[in-house]
C-alpha cells in the first residue's frame, strides 16, 4: 500500500512533466486538456488502487489457491488432479471476464473523460457562460456525455455478474466432483476419510481463493488499463525538435530580429500562414504587427518563441539562427505580455517570479510599480503573500512582464491591434508599462468585497448524513430490492455448501458403504444444483447493484455540476474553487459517493445474509458451542473495523490530491504561458510537493493498519481453536454427533 502511493506519486509527476515537456504541435492535433488532468486524477487513482491493496491481495489469495493444491497433491493426488481438469475451464472464464471488463472500463474512462471536458470547459470560462445565460445547454451536454457511462455502466454489471457468477459455479461443480470421486476412492479402500477430507477442505479454501482473488484482478485489469495512457505519454518520446538544454547561450544579446524567406503552415491545417515572409526589426525599437483575424498576428510572436519551426527560411536573432539558441535560454530573454493574461492560483509574489525565478523582493517591488499595481498590493491585508484567484480580474498583474523587458533583451506583446484588448486603444500611444488598473482595481475590490461578505465558512454546510445520502439513490429502490435478493441468496450459499461439507465428513466414516455413497452422491447433485443457480443470482446481485450505483454516480454528477452553476462569480475565486478543484471533485466525488452507498450496499447484504445463515444454522445444532463462538466476535469485528479505518486513509489526503490537480490544470491550460516563461520545473516541483503531502501519513497508517489486520486474523484463528475446543468437550460429555 505504501509502495503503491509512492508510485503512483511518481507516476503522476512524470506524466505532468512528459505533457509540459511536448511542444506545441502535440496541443494543437493531439491533446485535450480535461484528458489530461482526468489521466493525472482519476487513472491514476486507478492504478494506485490496482498496484496497492489490490496487489497484496491477489498475491496473497493465488499463493493461497497454489499451496491448497500442492498439499492436495500430497495427500491424495487422484482427488487433486481430477480438480485440475476444471481448472482450465477457470482460467477461460476469469480471462475473458477481465478481458471484458478491462475493455468497459476504457470505454467508461472515455465517456467520464469527455463529460470532464464539458465541465472543465464550462467552469474554466464561467463568466462567458453566465454571459450567454448557457447554464442549461452546458448541463444539457454534460448529461448527454454521462449517459453514456451510464450504458456502459449497465453492460459492465452483466459482465461482472456472469463472470463471478461462472467462477463460483465452476468451483460448486468442481467440488460436487470430489465429493463423487471421494466416495469411489474411500469404499475401494485407497484411502480413507481423513485424508479425503483434508484434500476437499484444501481444495474448497483455494477454490475460495481464487473467487476472491478474481475481483482483485478485475481491479489490476481496470489499473493496468488506466496505466497504458499514462505510460504511453511518458515513454513517448518528446516531440520538441531541440531539446530544452541544446544549443547555444549568447553572451549578450542586442535585440535585432529578421525573417528571412520564412514560409509556415500549422501541422492542423493545410493552407500556408507565411509564404517567403521577410522583415526586420531593429534592437531596442517599437514595432507593431497589424492585420485582420487569422492574418497571422500572434503566429509570428508564436514563432518568435520557437513554439513552432518554419517549413523553410530562418529566423534570426542578431545574426544567429533561432535553431541553434538553447531554447530555455531564449525564451528568458524574452519579456511577454500576452493576448490573453493567465495568473495561477498561487501568492502575488510566485506569480512574478515566473517572469524571473531569481528575481530580489526590490525587483519584484519595481515590476509591481512598472505595472502600475503596487499601490493595490501593498494595499490588501497579504500584501505581496495574497492568493490570486483564478477567476479574478487580475489581468493588469500580467503587465509585469512588461517590467522584465528592461532586465531581458526583447519586449513581446500579442495584445497589438485585437479590438477585444484593452491595450487596442493605447499600443501605439504609450508604453506597455504605463497602463491604468484603476478600473481592474475597482473590479477586483468589489469581488473581493462578495467573496468576504457572501462565501464566510458559515454559509457553507456540514457533512451530510447517511439518510440524506441514501435519499440520494431513493428512484432507484426496486433496483435495490433485486439487487439485495440477489445478494441474499448469494450470502446464504457459504454456510448451506458448509452444511454440506459436514453432512459429507459423517457419512465418510459411515461403516455402510452403500449408505456412505448415496448420501454422497446426493450433496453433490445439490452442489450441482447450485451451480446451475449461481450464475442467475450473482447476474441479479451485480447487474442491479451497478445499474443502480450508474444511476447514482449519473445523478450526483449532475447535481453537483449544477449546483457548481448556481453559484455567484465569487465563489468561484476562492482557493479550493478552482477549475481543477472542482472538475476533479465532481470525479471523485460522486465515485466516492457510490462507493459508499452502492458498492459497499451489496456486500453488506450479502454479509448479513451469510450471518444470519450461519447463526440459524450453527443454533439449531448446538447453541452452547454456537453462543461460546460469538463471545469472540467484538474482538474480531473491533480489529476488523481499526484494520478498515486506517486503510481509507491510503487514498491519501484527497484535498492534497486535489490541489495537486489544480496545479496540473493550471498549467496545462496556459500551457503558453508556462513554455514562455520556462517554468516547466517550477510547475513540477509545485505539483510534487502537493504530492508529498499525503505520503507523509501514509507509513503510520501502514504500520496500524498492518496491526489492525494481523489483530483480526489471531482473533479469528482463537475463535476457531476455542470453539473446536469446547466442541471437543461438549462431545465428551453428550451424546452429540461431531
Amino acid at each position: 500500500m505504501q509502495t503503491g502511493e509512492r508510485q503512483t506519486a511518481r507516476l503522476r509527476l512524470k506524466y505532468l512533466q512528459s505533457v509540459l515537456r511536448k511542444d506545441m504541435n502535440f496541443f494543437d492535433m493531439e491533446a485535450r486538456d480535461s484528458n489530461i488532468l482526468f489521466h493525472i486524477s482519476s487513472d491514476a487513482i486507478l492504478v494506485q488502487d490496482a498496484i496497492g491493496d489490490k496487489t497484496g491481495h491477489a498475491v496473497r489469495y493465488l499463493s493461497q489457491f497454489f499451496i491448497g493444491f500442492a498439499v492436495g497433491f500430497k495427500s491424495v493426488w487422484q482427488l487433486t488432479l481430477l480438480t485440475l481438469a476444471v481448472v482450465p475451464l477457470m482460467a477461460v472464464a476469469g480471462g475473458t471476464y477481465t478481458i471484458i471488463m478491462s475493455t468497459l472500463s476504457e470505454k467508461g474512462e472515455a465517456a467520464y473523460a469527455e463529460a470532464g471536458k464539458v465541465a472543465d470547459e464550462a467552469i474554466s470560462q464561467i463568466r462567458t457562460v453566465y454571459s450567454f445565460v448557457g447554464e442549461e445547454k452546458a448541463i444539457e451536454e454534460y448529461f448527454q456525455s454521462l449517459k453514456k457511462a451510464l450504458k456502459l455502466g449497465k453492460k459492465s454489471g452483466i459482465a461482472k455478474g456472469v463472470g463471478i457468477g461462472s467462477t463460483y459455479g465452476l468451483l460448486f461443480c468442481a467440488w460436487a466432483m470430489l465429493l463423487w470421486y471421494s466416495s469411489i476412492l474411500v469404499k475401494r479402500g485407497d484411502t480413507n476419510g481423513a485424508k479425503a477430507f483434508t484434500v476437499i477442505i484444501n481444495v474448497i479454501f483455494s477454490g475460495f481463493a481464487l473467487g476472491q482473488a478474481a475481483p482483485n484482478i478485475a481491479a489490476i485489469s481496470k489499473g493496468r488499463a488506466a496505466a497504458a495512457s499514462i505510460l504511453s505519454m511518458i515513454e513517448t518520446d518528446s516531440n520538441r525538435s531541440t531539446n530544452l538544454e541544446d544549443g547555444i547561450a549568447m553572451p549578450k544579446v542586442s535585440g535585432q530580429i529578421e525573417f528571412r524567406g520564412v514560409c509556415f503552415s500549422y501541422p492542423s491545417r493545410n493552407n500556408m500562414v507565411f509564404e517567403n515572409l521577410s522583415f526586420s526589426i531593429s534592437a531596442g525599437k517599437t514595432f507593431a504587427v497589424v492585420g485582420p483575424s487569422g492574418s497571422g498576428k500572434s503566429t509570428v510572436i508564436s514563432m518568435v518563441q520557437r513554439f513552432y519551426e518554419p517549413a523553410s527560411g530562418k529566423i534570426l536573432l542578431d545574426g544567429h539562427d533561432l535553431k541553434t539558441l538553447e531554447l530555455k535560454w531564449l525564451r528568458q530573454q524574452m519579456g511577454l505580455v500576452s493576448q490573453e493574461p493567465a495568473l495561477f492560483a498561487a501568492t502575488i509574489t510566485d506569480n512574478i517570479l515566473f517572469g524571473k525565478e531569481d528575481a530580489s523582493m526590490d525587483q519584484i517591488y519595481e515590476a509591481a510599480k512598472a505595472a502600475n499595481v503596487h499601490s493595490f498590493v501593498i494595499q490588501l491585508p497579504e500584501g505581496y503573500h495574497t492568493q490570486v484567484v483564478e477567476s479574478g480580474n487580475h489581468s493588469e498583474l500580467i503587465s509585469k512582464g512588461g517590467e522584465y523587458a528592461s532586465m531581458a533583451s526583447l519586449q513581446v506583446s500579442e495584445h497589438v491591434t485585437d479590438a477585444s484588448s484593452k491595450l487596442s486603444g493605447t499600443a501605439g500611444k504609450s508604453s506597455f508599462r504605463e497602463l491604468p488598473s484603476s478600473q481592474n482595481e475597482e473590479v477586483t475590490k468589489r469581488e473581493m468585497k462578495s467573496k468576504d461578505d457572501d462565501l464566510s465558512p458559515a454559509n457553507f454546510s456540514p457533512n451530510p448524513s447517511i439518510w440524506e445520502l441514501v435519499k440520494l439513490n431513493a428512484p432507484e429502490w426496486p433496483y435495490a430490492v433485486l439487487g439485495s435478493v440477489g445478494a441474499m441468496m448469494a450470502g446464504m450459499e457459504a454456510p448451506l455448501f458448509a452444511l454440506g461439507i459436514t453432512h459429507m465428513l459423517t457419512a465418510f466414516y459411515s461403516p455402510d458403504m452403500s449408505k456412505m455413497k448415496k448420501e454422497v452422491q446426493l450433496i453433490s447433485l445439490i452442489f450441482v444444483g447450485a451451480a446451475v443457480v449461481t450464475v442467475p443470482i450473482y447476474i441479479l446481485q451485480h447487474y442491479f447493484y451497478t445499474l443502480m450505483g450508474e444511476r447514482l454516480i449519473t445523478r450526483v454528477r449532475l447535481s453537483m455540476f449544477s449546483a457548481i452553476l448556481c453559484n455567484e462569480i465569487g465563489w468561484f475565486d476562492l482557493d479550493e474553487n478552482s477549475t481543477g478543484s472542482l472538475t476533479s471533485t465532481l470525479a471523485a466525488d460522486a465515485t466516492l459517493v457510490r462507493s459508499t452507498l452502492a458498492d459497499r450496499l451489496s456486500t453488506m447484504v450479502q454479509n448479513v445474509s451469510l450471518t444470519v445463515t450461519a447463526f440459524v444454522i450453527g443454533f439449531s445444532f448446538s447453541w452452547r458451542v454456537s453462543a461460546v463462538v460469538i463471545a469472540c466476535f467484538p474482538l474480531m469485528i473491533g480489529a476488523a473495523i481499526t484494520e478498515q479505518l486506517f486503510l481509507k486513509g491510503f487514498g491519501g489526503d484527497y484535498h492534497s490530491y486535489t490541489r495537486a490537480n489544480a496545479v496540473a490544470r493550471e498549467a496545462i491550460a496556459n500551457i503558453r504561458t508556462v513554455a514562455s516563461f520556462g517554468a516547466e520545473e517550477r510547475i513540477a516541483h509545485q505539483f510534487a510537493s502537493e504530492l508529498n503531502k499525503p505520503n507523509k501519513q501514509v507509513l503510520l497508517q501502514g504500520h496500524i493498519s498492518g496491526i489492525g489486520y494481523g489483530a483480526s486474523q489471531f482473533f479469528s484463528l482463537c475463535a476457531f481453536a476455542l470453539g473446536l475446543w469446547y466442541a471437543s468437550q461438549k462431545r465428551s460429555r453428550s451424546p452429540q454427533t461431531f
